[in-house]
């Protein structure tokens, strides 16, 4: 049974995509989507130009608000800004057992937005350095 990860930031226009496609891409039996507190709309298009020369970009990406995903089941809820980390709602696990809340930790990245091509390089291989690790750990140990 695959295990369902939300990412959750701000804008929902580079970081947490990013962290949806590197997720989705390289750790099996896990199905990542992304949301915004206030998502923009719009996809930042060095978000897609990275995450296609990585081969991880899926059309099916795109910036959402949290309201398109809060009736979905989550087995852990990712926060990748303060911003998304403070204000992160609560997540009820109704597979869970115990009816324990969904757990959410934080992996905070810089913004980098406005920034150039080789900074969401470099932010593209520091997500796939953190975050692989951390979720095999937090979801299959």
């Amino acid at each position: 049974m695959s295990k369902n990860i939300l990412v959750l930031s701000q804008r929902n226009n580079v970081r947490s995509i990013i962290v949806e496609a590197v997720i989705n891409k390289y750790i099996n039996g896990v199905d990542a989507q992304s949301a915004g507190m206030k998502a923009s709309g719009k996809l930042n298009p060095l978000t897609k130009k990275v995450l296609q020369e990585d081969n991880s970009w899926s059309d099916s990406y795109n910036s959402k608000s949290l309201s398109k995903v809060t009736d979905q089941h989550f087995d852990l809820v990712i926060t990748v800004c303060d911003e998304a980390n403070k204000n992160c709602p609560t997540f009820a696990n109704s597979n869970a057992e115990d009816k324990k809340d969904t757990k959410v930790i934080h992996i905070g990245y810089e913004d980098i937005d406005k920034k150039n091509f080789s900074a969401f390089e470099k932010l593209l291989k520091q997500i796939k350095m953190e975050i692989i690790p951390i979720i095999r750990f937090e979801l299959f140990e």
